[in-house]
């Protein structure tokens, strides 16, 4: 495994980095699984922290691919999408794909003979050494067997069309080496043999069949095949004419299955017939253009492709259709086999039973079937070495099912669908994995419109609630239809309510089982072990529908380790579906499934404590993340959290601030979730863990929403400080959206509380509060006397943090009452004394205040050099708002400093931050940049 770019070699990496860039290179262009990258890197032992070590060599590989991109004109990238990592890459690029393209240009009767036989020479060009000579594994080893087979096949090709051309003797040095490395692959015998009669040396190949066969009978017990042996028969009558082509048998020569005799399978050749036993197709497949295009990219075979995802999505709908609209490709015709798999029968369809009876559609006698899988799946691989077909294995559940009807060197097109991705069957094969998902919104409503046609009532509105409560499932949409269509006093809108209001799947029963979404659901879950169940269950706990391992770990009360393996179960069975890596999403409609049962299966004590687990999970980590991002403002204590809960360790700030990045919609939600099932404690944690981050990153209106249910959560406790905490929480929000009389409202009564418990710091937080809205509300000496009461009270309490942000306010405050001296000591003393307690948000906005001061004062360098430290600061911290203010402030400073380029730049910056945060500010500033800019009165 070698990277080139533009003629130098690109060190790829050691071993197992290397295997991975291989394994995703020989699908480029395609998504592969992180469990089929961990199958073809690791096999069968994959290391406990595989999927981190994946994610690792991931990392690498980009950097390898970006140095490699820097030169070459062939750019090329590792993305993540359809949850699987993609190699971005020309594909002729990549030798293997190219191999693969000329090799298929050059299918006989597609070109002429000469160009056929240049396609072919550029085919084998190519080739440099064993594939993949530098790895091994169970997965390289099955890939590199598979690209011998093709070498030999495009050997033999070339070689037919150099005997048609009439210059055998090119073709005789690589056929005498090819045959000495593989002397029992009859194909190579016969082209061999084919190439000495074409050039007068018909001695020669006489000699080299009287040895193949001397070999096969020592090693194998066996004669030739029936096409050596009639090569060997027209070479002693001496009528050999060349041909234009040779069959693509190019495994060794295998005995004859027991009872079937040496010409058994000649004669069920012989009597070979045209099956066509694939079903009717839907009378209209919608929204699945994209997949029926990468489908049609497979017809020129020989191929495997597994089709899955969840229940009801259109597996088969989609292979039917494709094997309808593809049939005239397929001459041999189709073969079909619905495994039950995933269905009411308890035992699958075994692979012996779907073997005879392929073998009985092809034309084999009942006499004649051999016994035994191996048998059966050898005379099967010997019908179809030279036919093209297209085989659809329906509905399979494990890879074992398949394996013995997948052929071998033929030119047939094998379609599985599976509701199992099927990881090792695509790992050991390379088939190549297709995942269905719903239909998105617009191809929903074109097939539930399909199904309704001119229905009066019909409403778009309607239509989109029956989409939204079907999650985009065909078989969901399919049933709701069919009421419609039954009912015919049953209006959509009318529909649309019941679907909406049900919360189960009662409004989805099609009136048997195999349109019955539950039942349908069923036989996914039937087939999973204990405890991948179990956290199926109760991932219904969440109604935000996405998951991580410590928290999935923590609602199951599993290790880390049990519960990635369950999620990668209930993955594989696209139970779930990773939408990232490490995070997974329920479908709504298996969301419903889940609840149900949840509460068939578990108590109500059992439910309780799954998510008072899951609750744990997410404010423990919620709490270590705000502790990061402000080491110096108080915290809630947080109980100490059980065995069974797994939080997740944060190393530094970035990683706080990640983490809430990622997870923000969840906390808002399981704050809410919190609140509404009584645990109360929870969410007033969760409230107060995300108010800086919130407030810092412009979320304002999820600030003051959790703030309000933090509150709702105090008065149901009867807790006096947690209700101080909550209204001034949800002061901080407000103030942001430009809500001064409501945040005043919670003010005062967090005034009011913090007074009557006693509690210094609660009642300066509220005063500095107080003080802000005074400010805002140009109340400047109203402003400072708060502040100044807040100060008292910070140093009275020994916080000087607390003390030391009060005097950079008090310094603003004086420098808008035109007391810029004071001003100035005022923040250069709070800046010193924020510098050494390592409160660097602190430092930021000290920072930014001398830049106003020393602009009051007309010292615009030093003013210019303050604002540029405010913004260096606030920029990593993620305080948008404040790095705004910086910026606005600094461009008027510019504009005194006549430097209108800077200034507008600097304007330019704020209004990008500020109207992404949808601040009503960003007025301001455009007034500004029309106007030529006013010195703003507030921060």
């Amino acid at each position: 495994m070698q990277v080139h770019a533009a003629g130098v070699r690109v060190d790829a990496g050691p071993l197992r980095q290397r295997t991975v860039l291989a394994a995703l290179a020989i699908d480029a262009g395609r998504p592969v699984q992180p469990e089929a990258l961990i199958d073809r890197v690791w096999g069968q032992a994959p290391p406990l922290r595989a999927r981190h070590t994946l994610h690792v060599y991931v990392a690498r590989i980009r950097k390898v691919l970006a140095a490699a991109s820097d030169l070459s004109s062939c750019p090329a990238a590792l993305t993540h999408r359809s949850g699987g990592y993609v190699l971005e890459v020309d594909p002729d690029a990549v030798d293997a794909h190219r191999f693969q393209s000329l090799l298929d240009r050059a299918l006989p009767g597609r070109d002429p003979v000469r160009e056929r036989a240049e396609l072919l020479r550029a085919a084998l060009d190519l080739w440099r050494d064993r594939p993949l000579a530098d790895l091994s594994g169970e997965w390289v080893e099955q890939v590199r067997e598979q690209w011998q087979q093709k070498r030999i096949i495009a050997l033999t090709s070339w070689s037919a069309a150099a005997v048609e051309l009439d210059t055998p003797e090119l073709v005789l040095p690589e056929l005498l080496q090819a045959s000495a490395d593989h002397p029992l692959v009859e194909t190579l015998v016969a082209a061999l043999m084919r190439a000495y009669a074409a050039a007068g040396r018909g001695a020669e190949a006489l000699c080299h069949y009287a040895a193949t066969r001397r070999l096969l009978a020592e090693q194998l017990g066996t004669e030739p095949g029936r096409e050596l042996r009639a090569l060997h028969g027209k070479l002693l009558r001496g009528d050999l004419v060349p041909v234009s082509s040779v069959s693509a048998l190019s495994r060794p020569r295998q005995a004859e299955p027991e009872g079937l005799g040496g010409g058994a399978a000649d004669r069920a050749l012989d009597g070979l017939t045209r099956p066509a036993q694939v079903p009717r197709a839907v009378p209209r497949l919608v929204g699945r253009e994209a997949e029926l295009a990468t489908l049609d990219r497979v017809v020129v075979g020989p191929a495997v492709v597994v089709v899955s995802g969840m229940a009801g999505v259109g597996k088969t709908a989609l292979v039917v259709h494709w094997a309808h609209r593809a049939a005239r490709e397929f001459p041999d015709g189709q073969l079909y086999c619905d495994f039950g798999g995933f269905g009411p029968a308890e035992v699958p369809v075994p692979p012996e039973v779907a073997l005879g009876d392929f073998l009985q559609a092809l034309g084999v006698p009942s006499p004649q079937m051999p016994i035994g899988v191996a048998a059966l799946a050898a005379l099967y691989r010997s019908l179809l070495a030279t036919r093209r077909m297209v085989v659809v294995l329906d509905n399979a559940r494990t890879a074992d099912q398949v394996r013995p009807l997948l052929p071998a060197a033929s030119r047939s097109v094998v379609l599985v669908t599976s509701r199992d991705c099927l990881t090792g069957l695509v790992a050991v094969t390379a088939a190549q994995p297709l995942a269905l998902g719903p239909l998105p919104p617009p191809a929903a409503r074109a097939l539930l419109g399909s199904r309704l046609g001119n229905r009066r009532g019909t409403t778009t509105d309607a239509l989109g609630d029956i989409v939204a409560a079907c999650g985009g499932l065909p078989l969901a949409l399919t049933i709701a239809g069919a009421r419609l269509a039954t009912r015919p006093l049953l209006s959509v809108p009318q529909l649309a309510a019941e679907l909406l209001a049900a919360g189960t799947l009662d409004a989805l029963d099609g009136g048997d089982a195999h349109t019955d979404v539950r039942t349908v659901l069923s036989w996914s879950y039937r087939t999973l072990t204990d405890r991948p169940a179990r956290l199926f269950r109760l991932l219904a706990l969440q109604p935000w529908q996405e998951v991580t391992v410590p928290a999935a770990a923590s609602v199951a009360g599993m290790s880390p380790a049990q519960a990635e393996r369950a999620l990668a179960t209930l993955a594989r069975l696209h139970l779930i579906d990773e939408s990232a890596p490490g995070r997974f999403r329920q479908h709504d409609v298996l969301h419903r499934y889940a609840t149900e049962l949840l509460h068939a299966s578990e108590t109500a004590a059992e439910r309780s404590a799954a998510r008072d687990r899951l609750l744990t999970h997410y404010a423990g980590t919620a709490v270590a993340a705000a502790r990061l991002l402000e080491p110096h403002r108080e915290m809630p204590p947080v109980p100490p959290a059980g065995p069974d809960v797994c939080p997740v360790v944060l190393d530094d700030v970035g990683a706080a601030r990640q983490w809430l990045d990622t997870n923000r919609a969840v906390l808002v939600s399981a704050a809410r979730e919190a609140h509404a099932t009584g645990a109360h404690p929870a969410a007033g944690l969760i409230a107060a863990a995300l108010a800086t981050y919130l407030q810092r990153h412009g979320h304002w209106h999820d600030q003051a929403t959790v703030a309000r249910i933090a509150l709702r959560a105090a008065v149901c406790l009867g807790d006096g400080a947690a209700r101080a905490l909550a209204h001034r929480g949800t002061a901080r929000a407000l103030l942001r959206l430009h809500r001064y009389a409501e945040a005043e409202v919670h003010l005062r009564r967090s005034l009011r509380l913090d007074r009557r418990l006693g509690d210094p710091l609660g009642q300066a937080r509220a005063l500095n509060g107080l003080a802000l809205v005074a400010q805002r509300r140009r109340r400047y000496a109203e402003a400072l006397r708060r502040n100044g009461e807040g100060l008292a009270l910070f140093l009275a309490a020994g916080h000087l943090s607390g003390a030391a942000s009060t005097l950079n306010d008090i310094g603003w405050q004086q420098t808008l009452l035109g007391r810029h001296r004071h001003a100035l000591s005022s923040c250069e003393q709070a800046r010193v004394w924020l510098g050494r307690l390592g409160d660097t948000h602190g430092q930021a906005c000290a920072w930014d205040s001398l830049g106003h001061i020393h602009a009051r004062l007309g010292s615009h360098g030093l003013a210019a050099r303050c604002f540029r430290q405010a913004v260096q600061l606030f920029q990593p911290l993620g305080d948008r708002y404040l790095q705004a203010q910086a910026l606005i402030n600094s461009g008027v400073n510019e504009m005194a400093r006549a430097r209108r380029h800077d200034a507008v730049r600097s304007w330019q910056e704020a209004l990008a931050i500020l109207e992404g945060l949808g601040s009503p500010e960003a007025r301001t500033v455009r007034r500004l940049l029309a106007d030529g800019g006013a010195t703003p009165t507030c921060r």
